[in-house]
């Protein structure tokens, strides 16, 4: 079973969460947060209209696993 894996950006990008982005296999972001995943390999997705991007998780999450990036640090 694949994972949504929640990556919070406060002040950037850690070795961590790069490390959490290497095994995903598509990403979804704001059009502000994309930049982040300049150097990602998988899919980029926009995030808005929230039902399109949870409808395109849904089909991702099939294949492997999927990260959210979110401003701020969630717990």
């Amino acid at each position: 079973m694949f994972k949504i894996i929640v990556i919070g950006i406060s002040a950037g990008m850690s070795t961590a969460r790069k490390a959490s982005l290497k095994n995903c296999r598509s990403a979804f972001a704001t059009s502000r947060l994309q930049g982040f995943l300049a150097n990602f390999n998988g899919r980029v997705h926009p995030i808005s209209p929230l039902s399109t991007a949870l409808e395109q998780m849904d089909k991702e999450l099939a294949h492997g696993d999927v990260a959210v990036l979110a401003s701020g640090d969630p717990p």
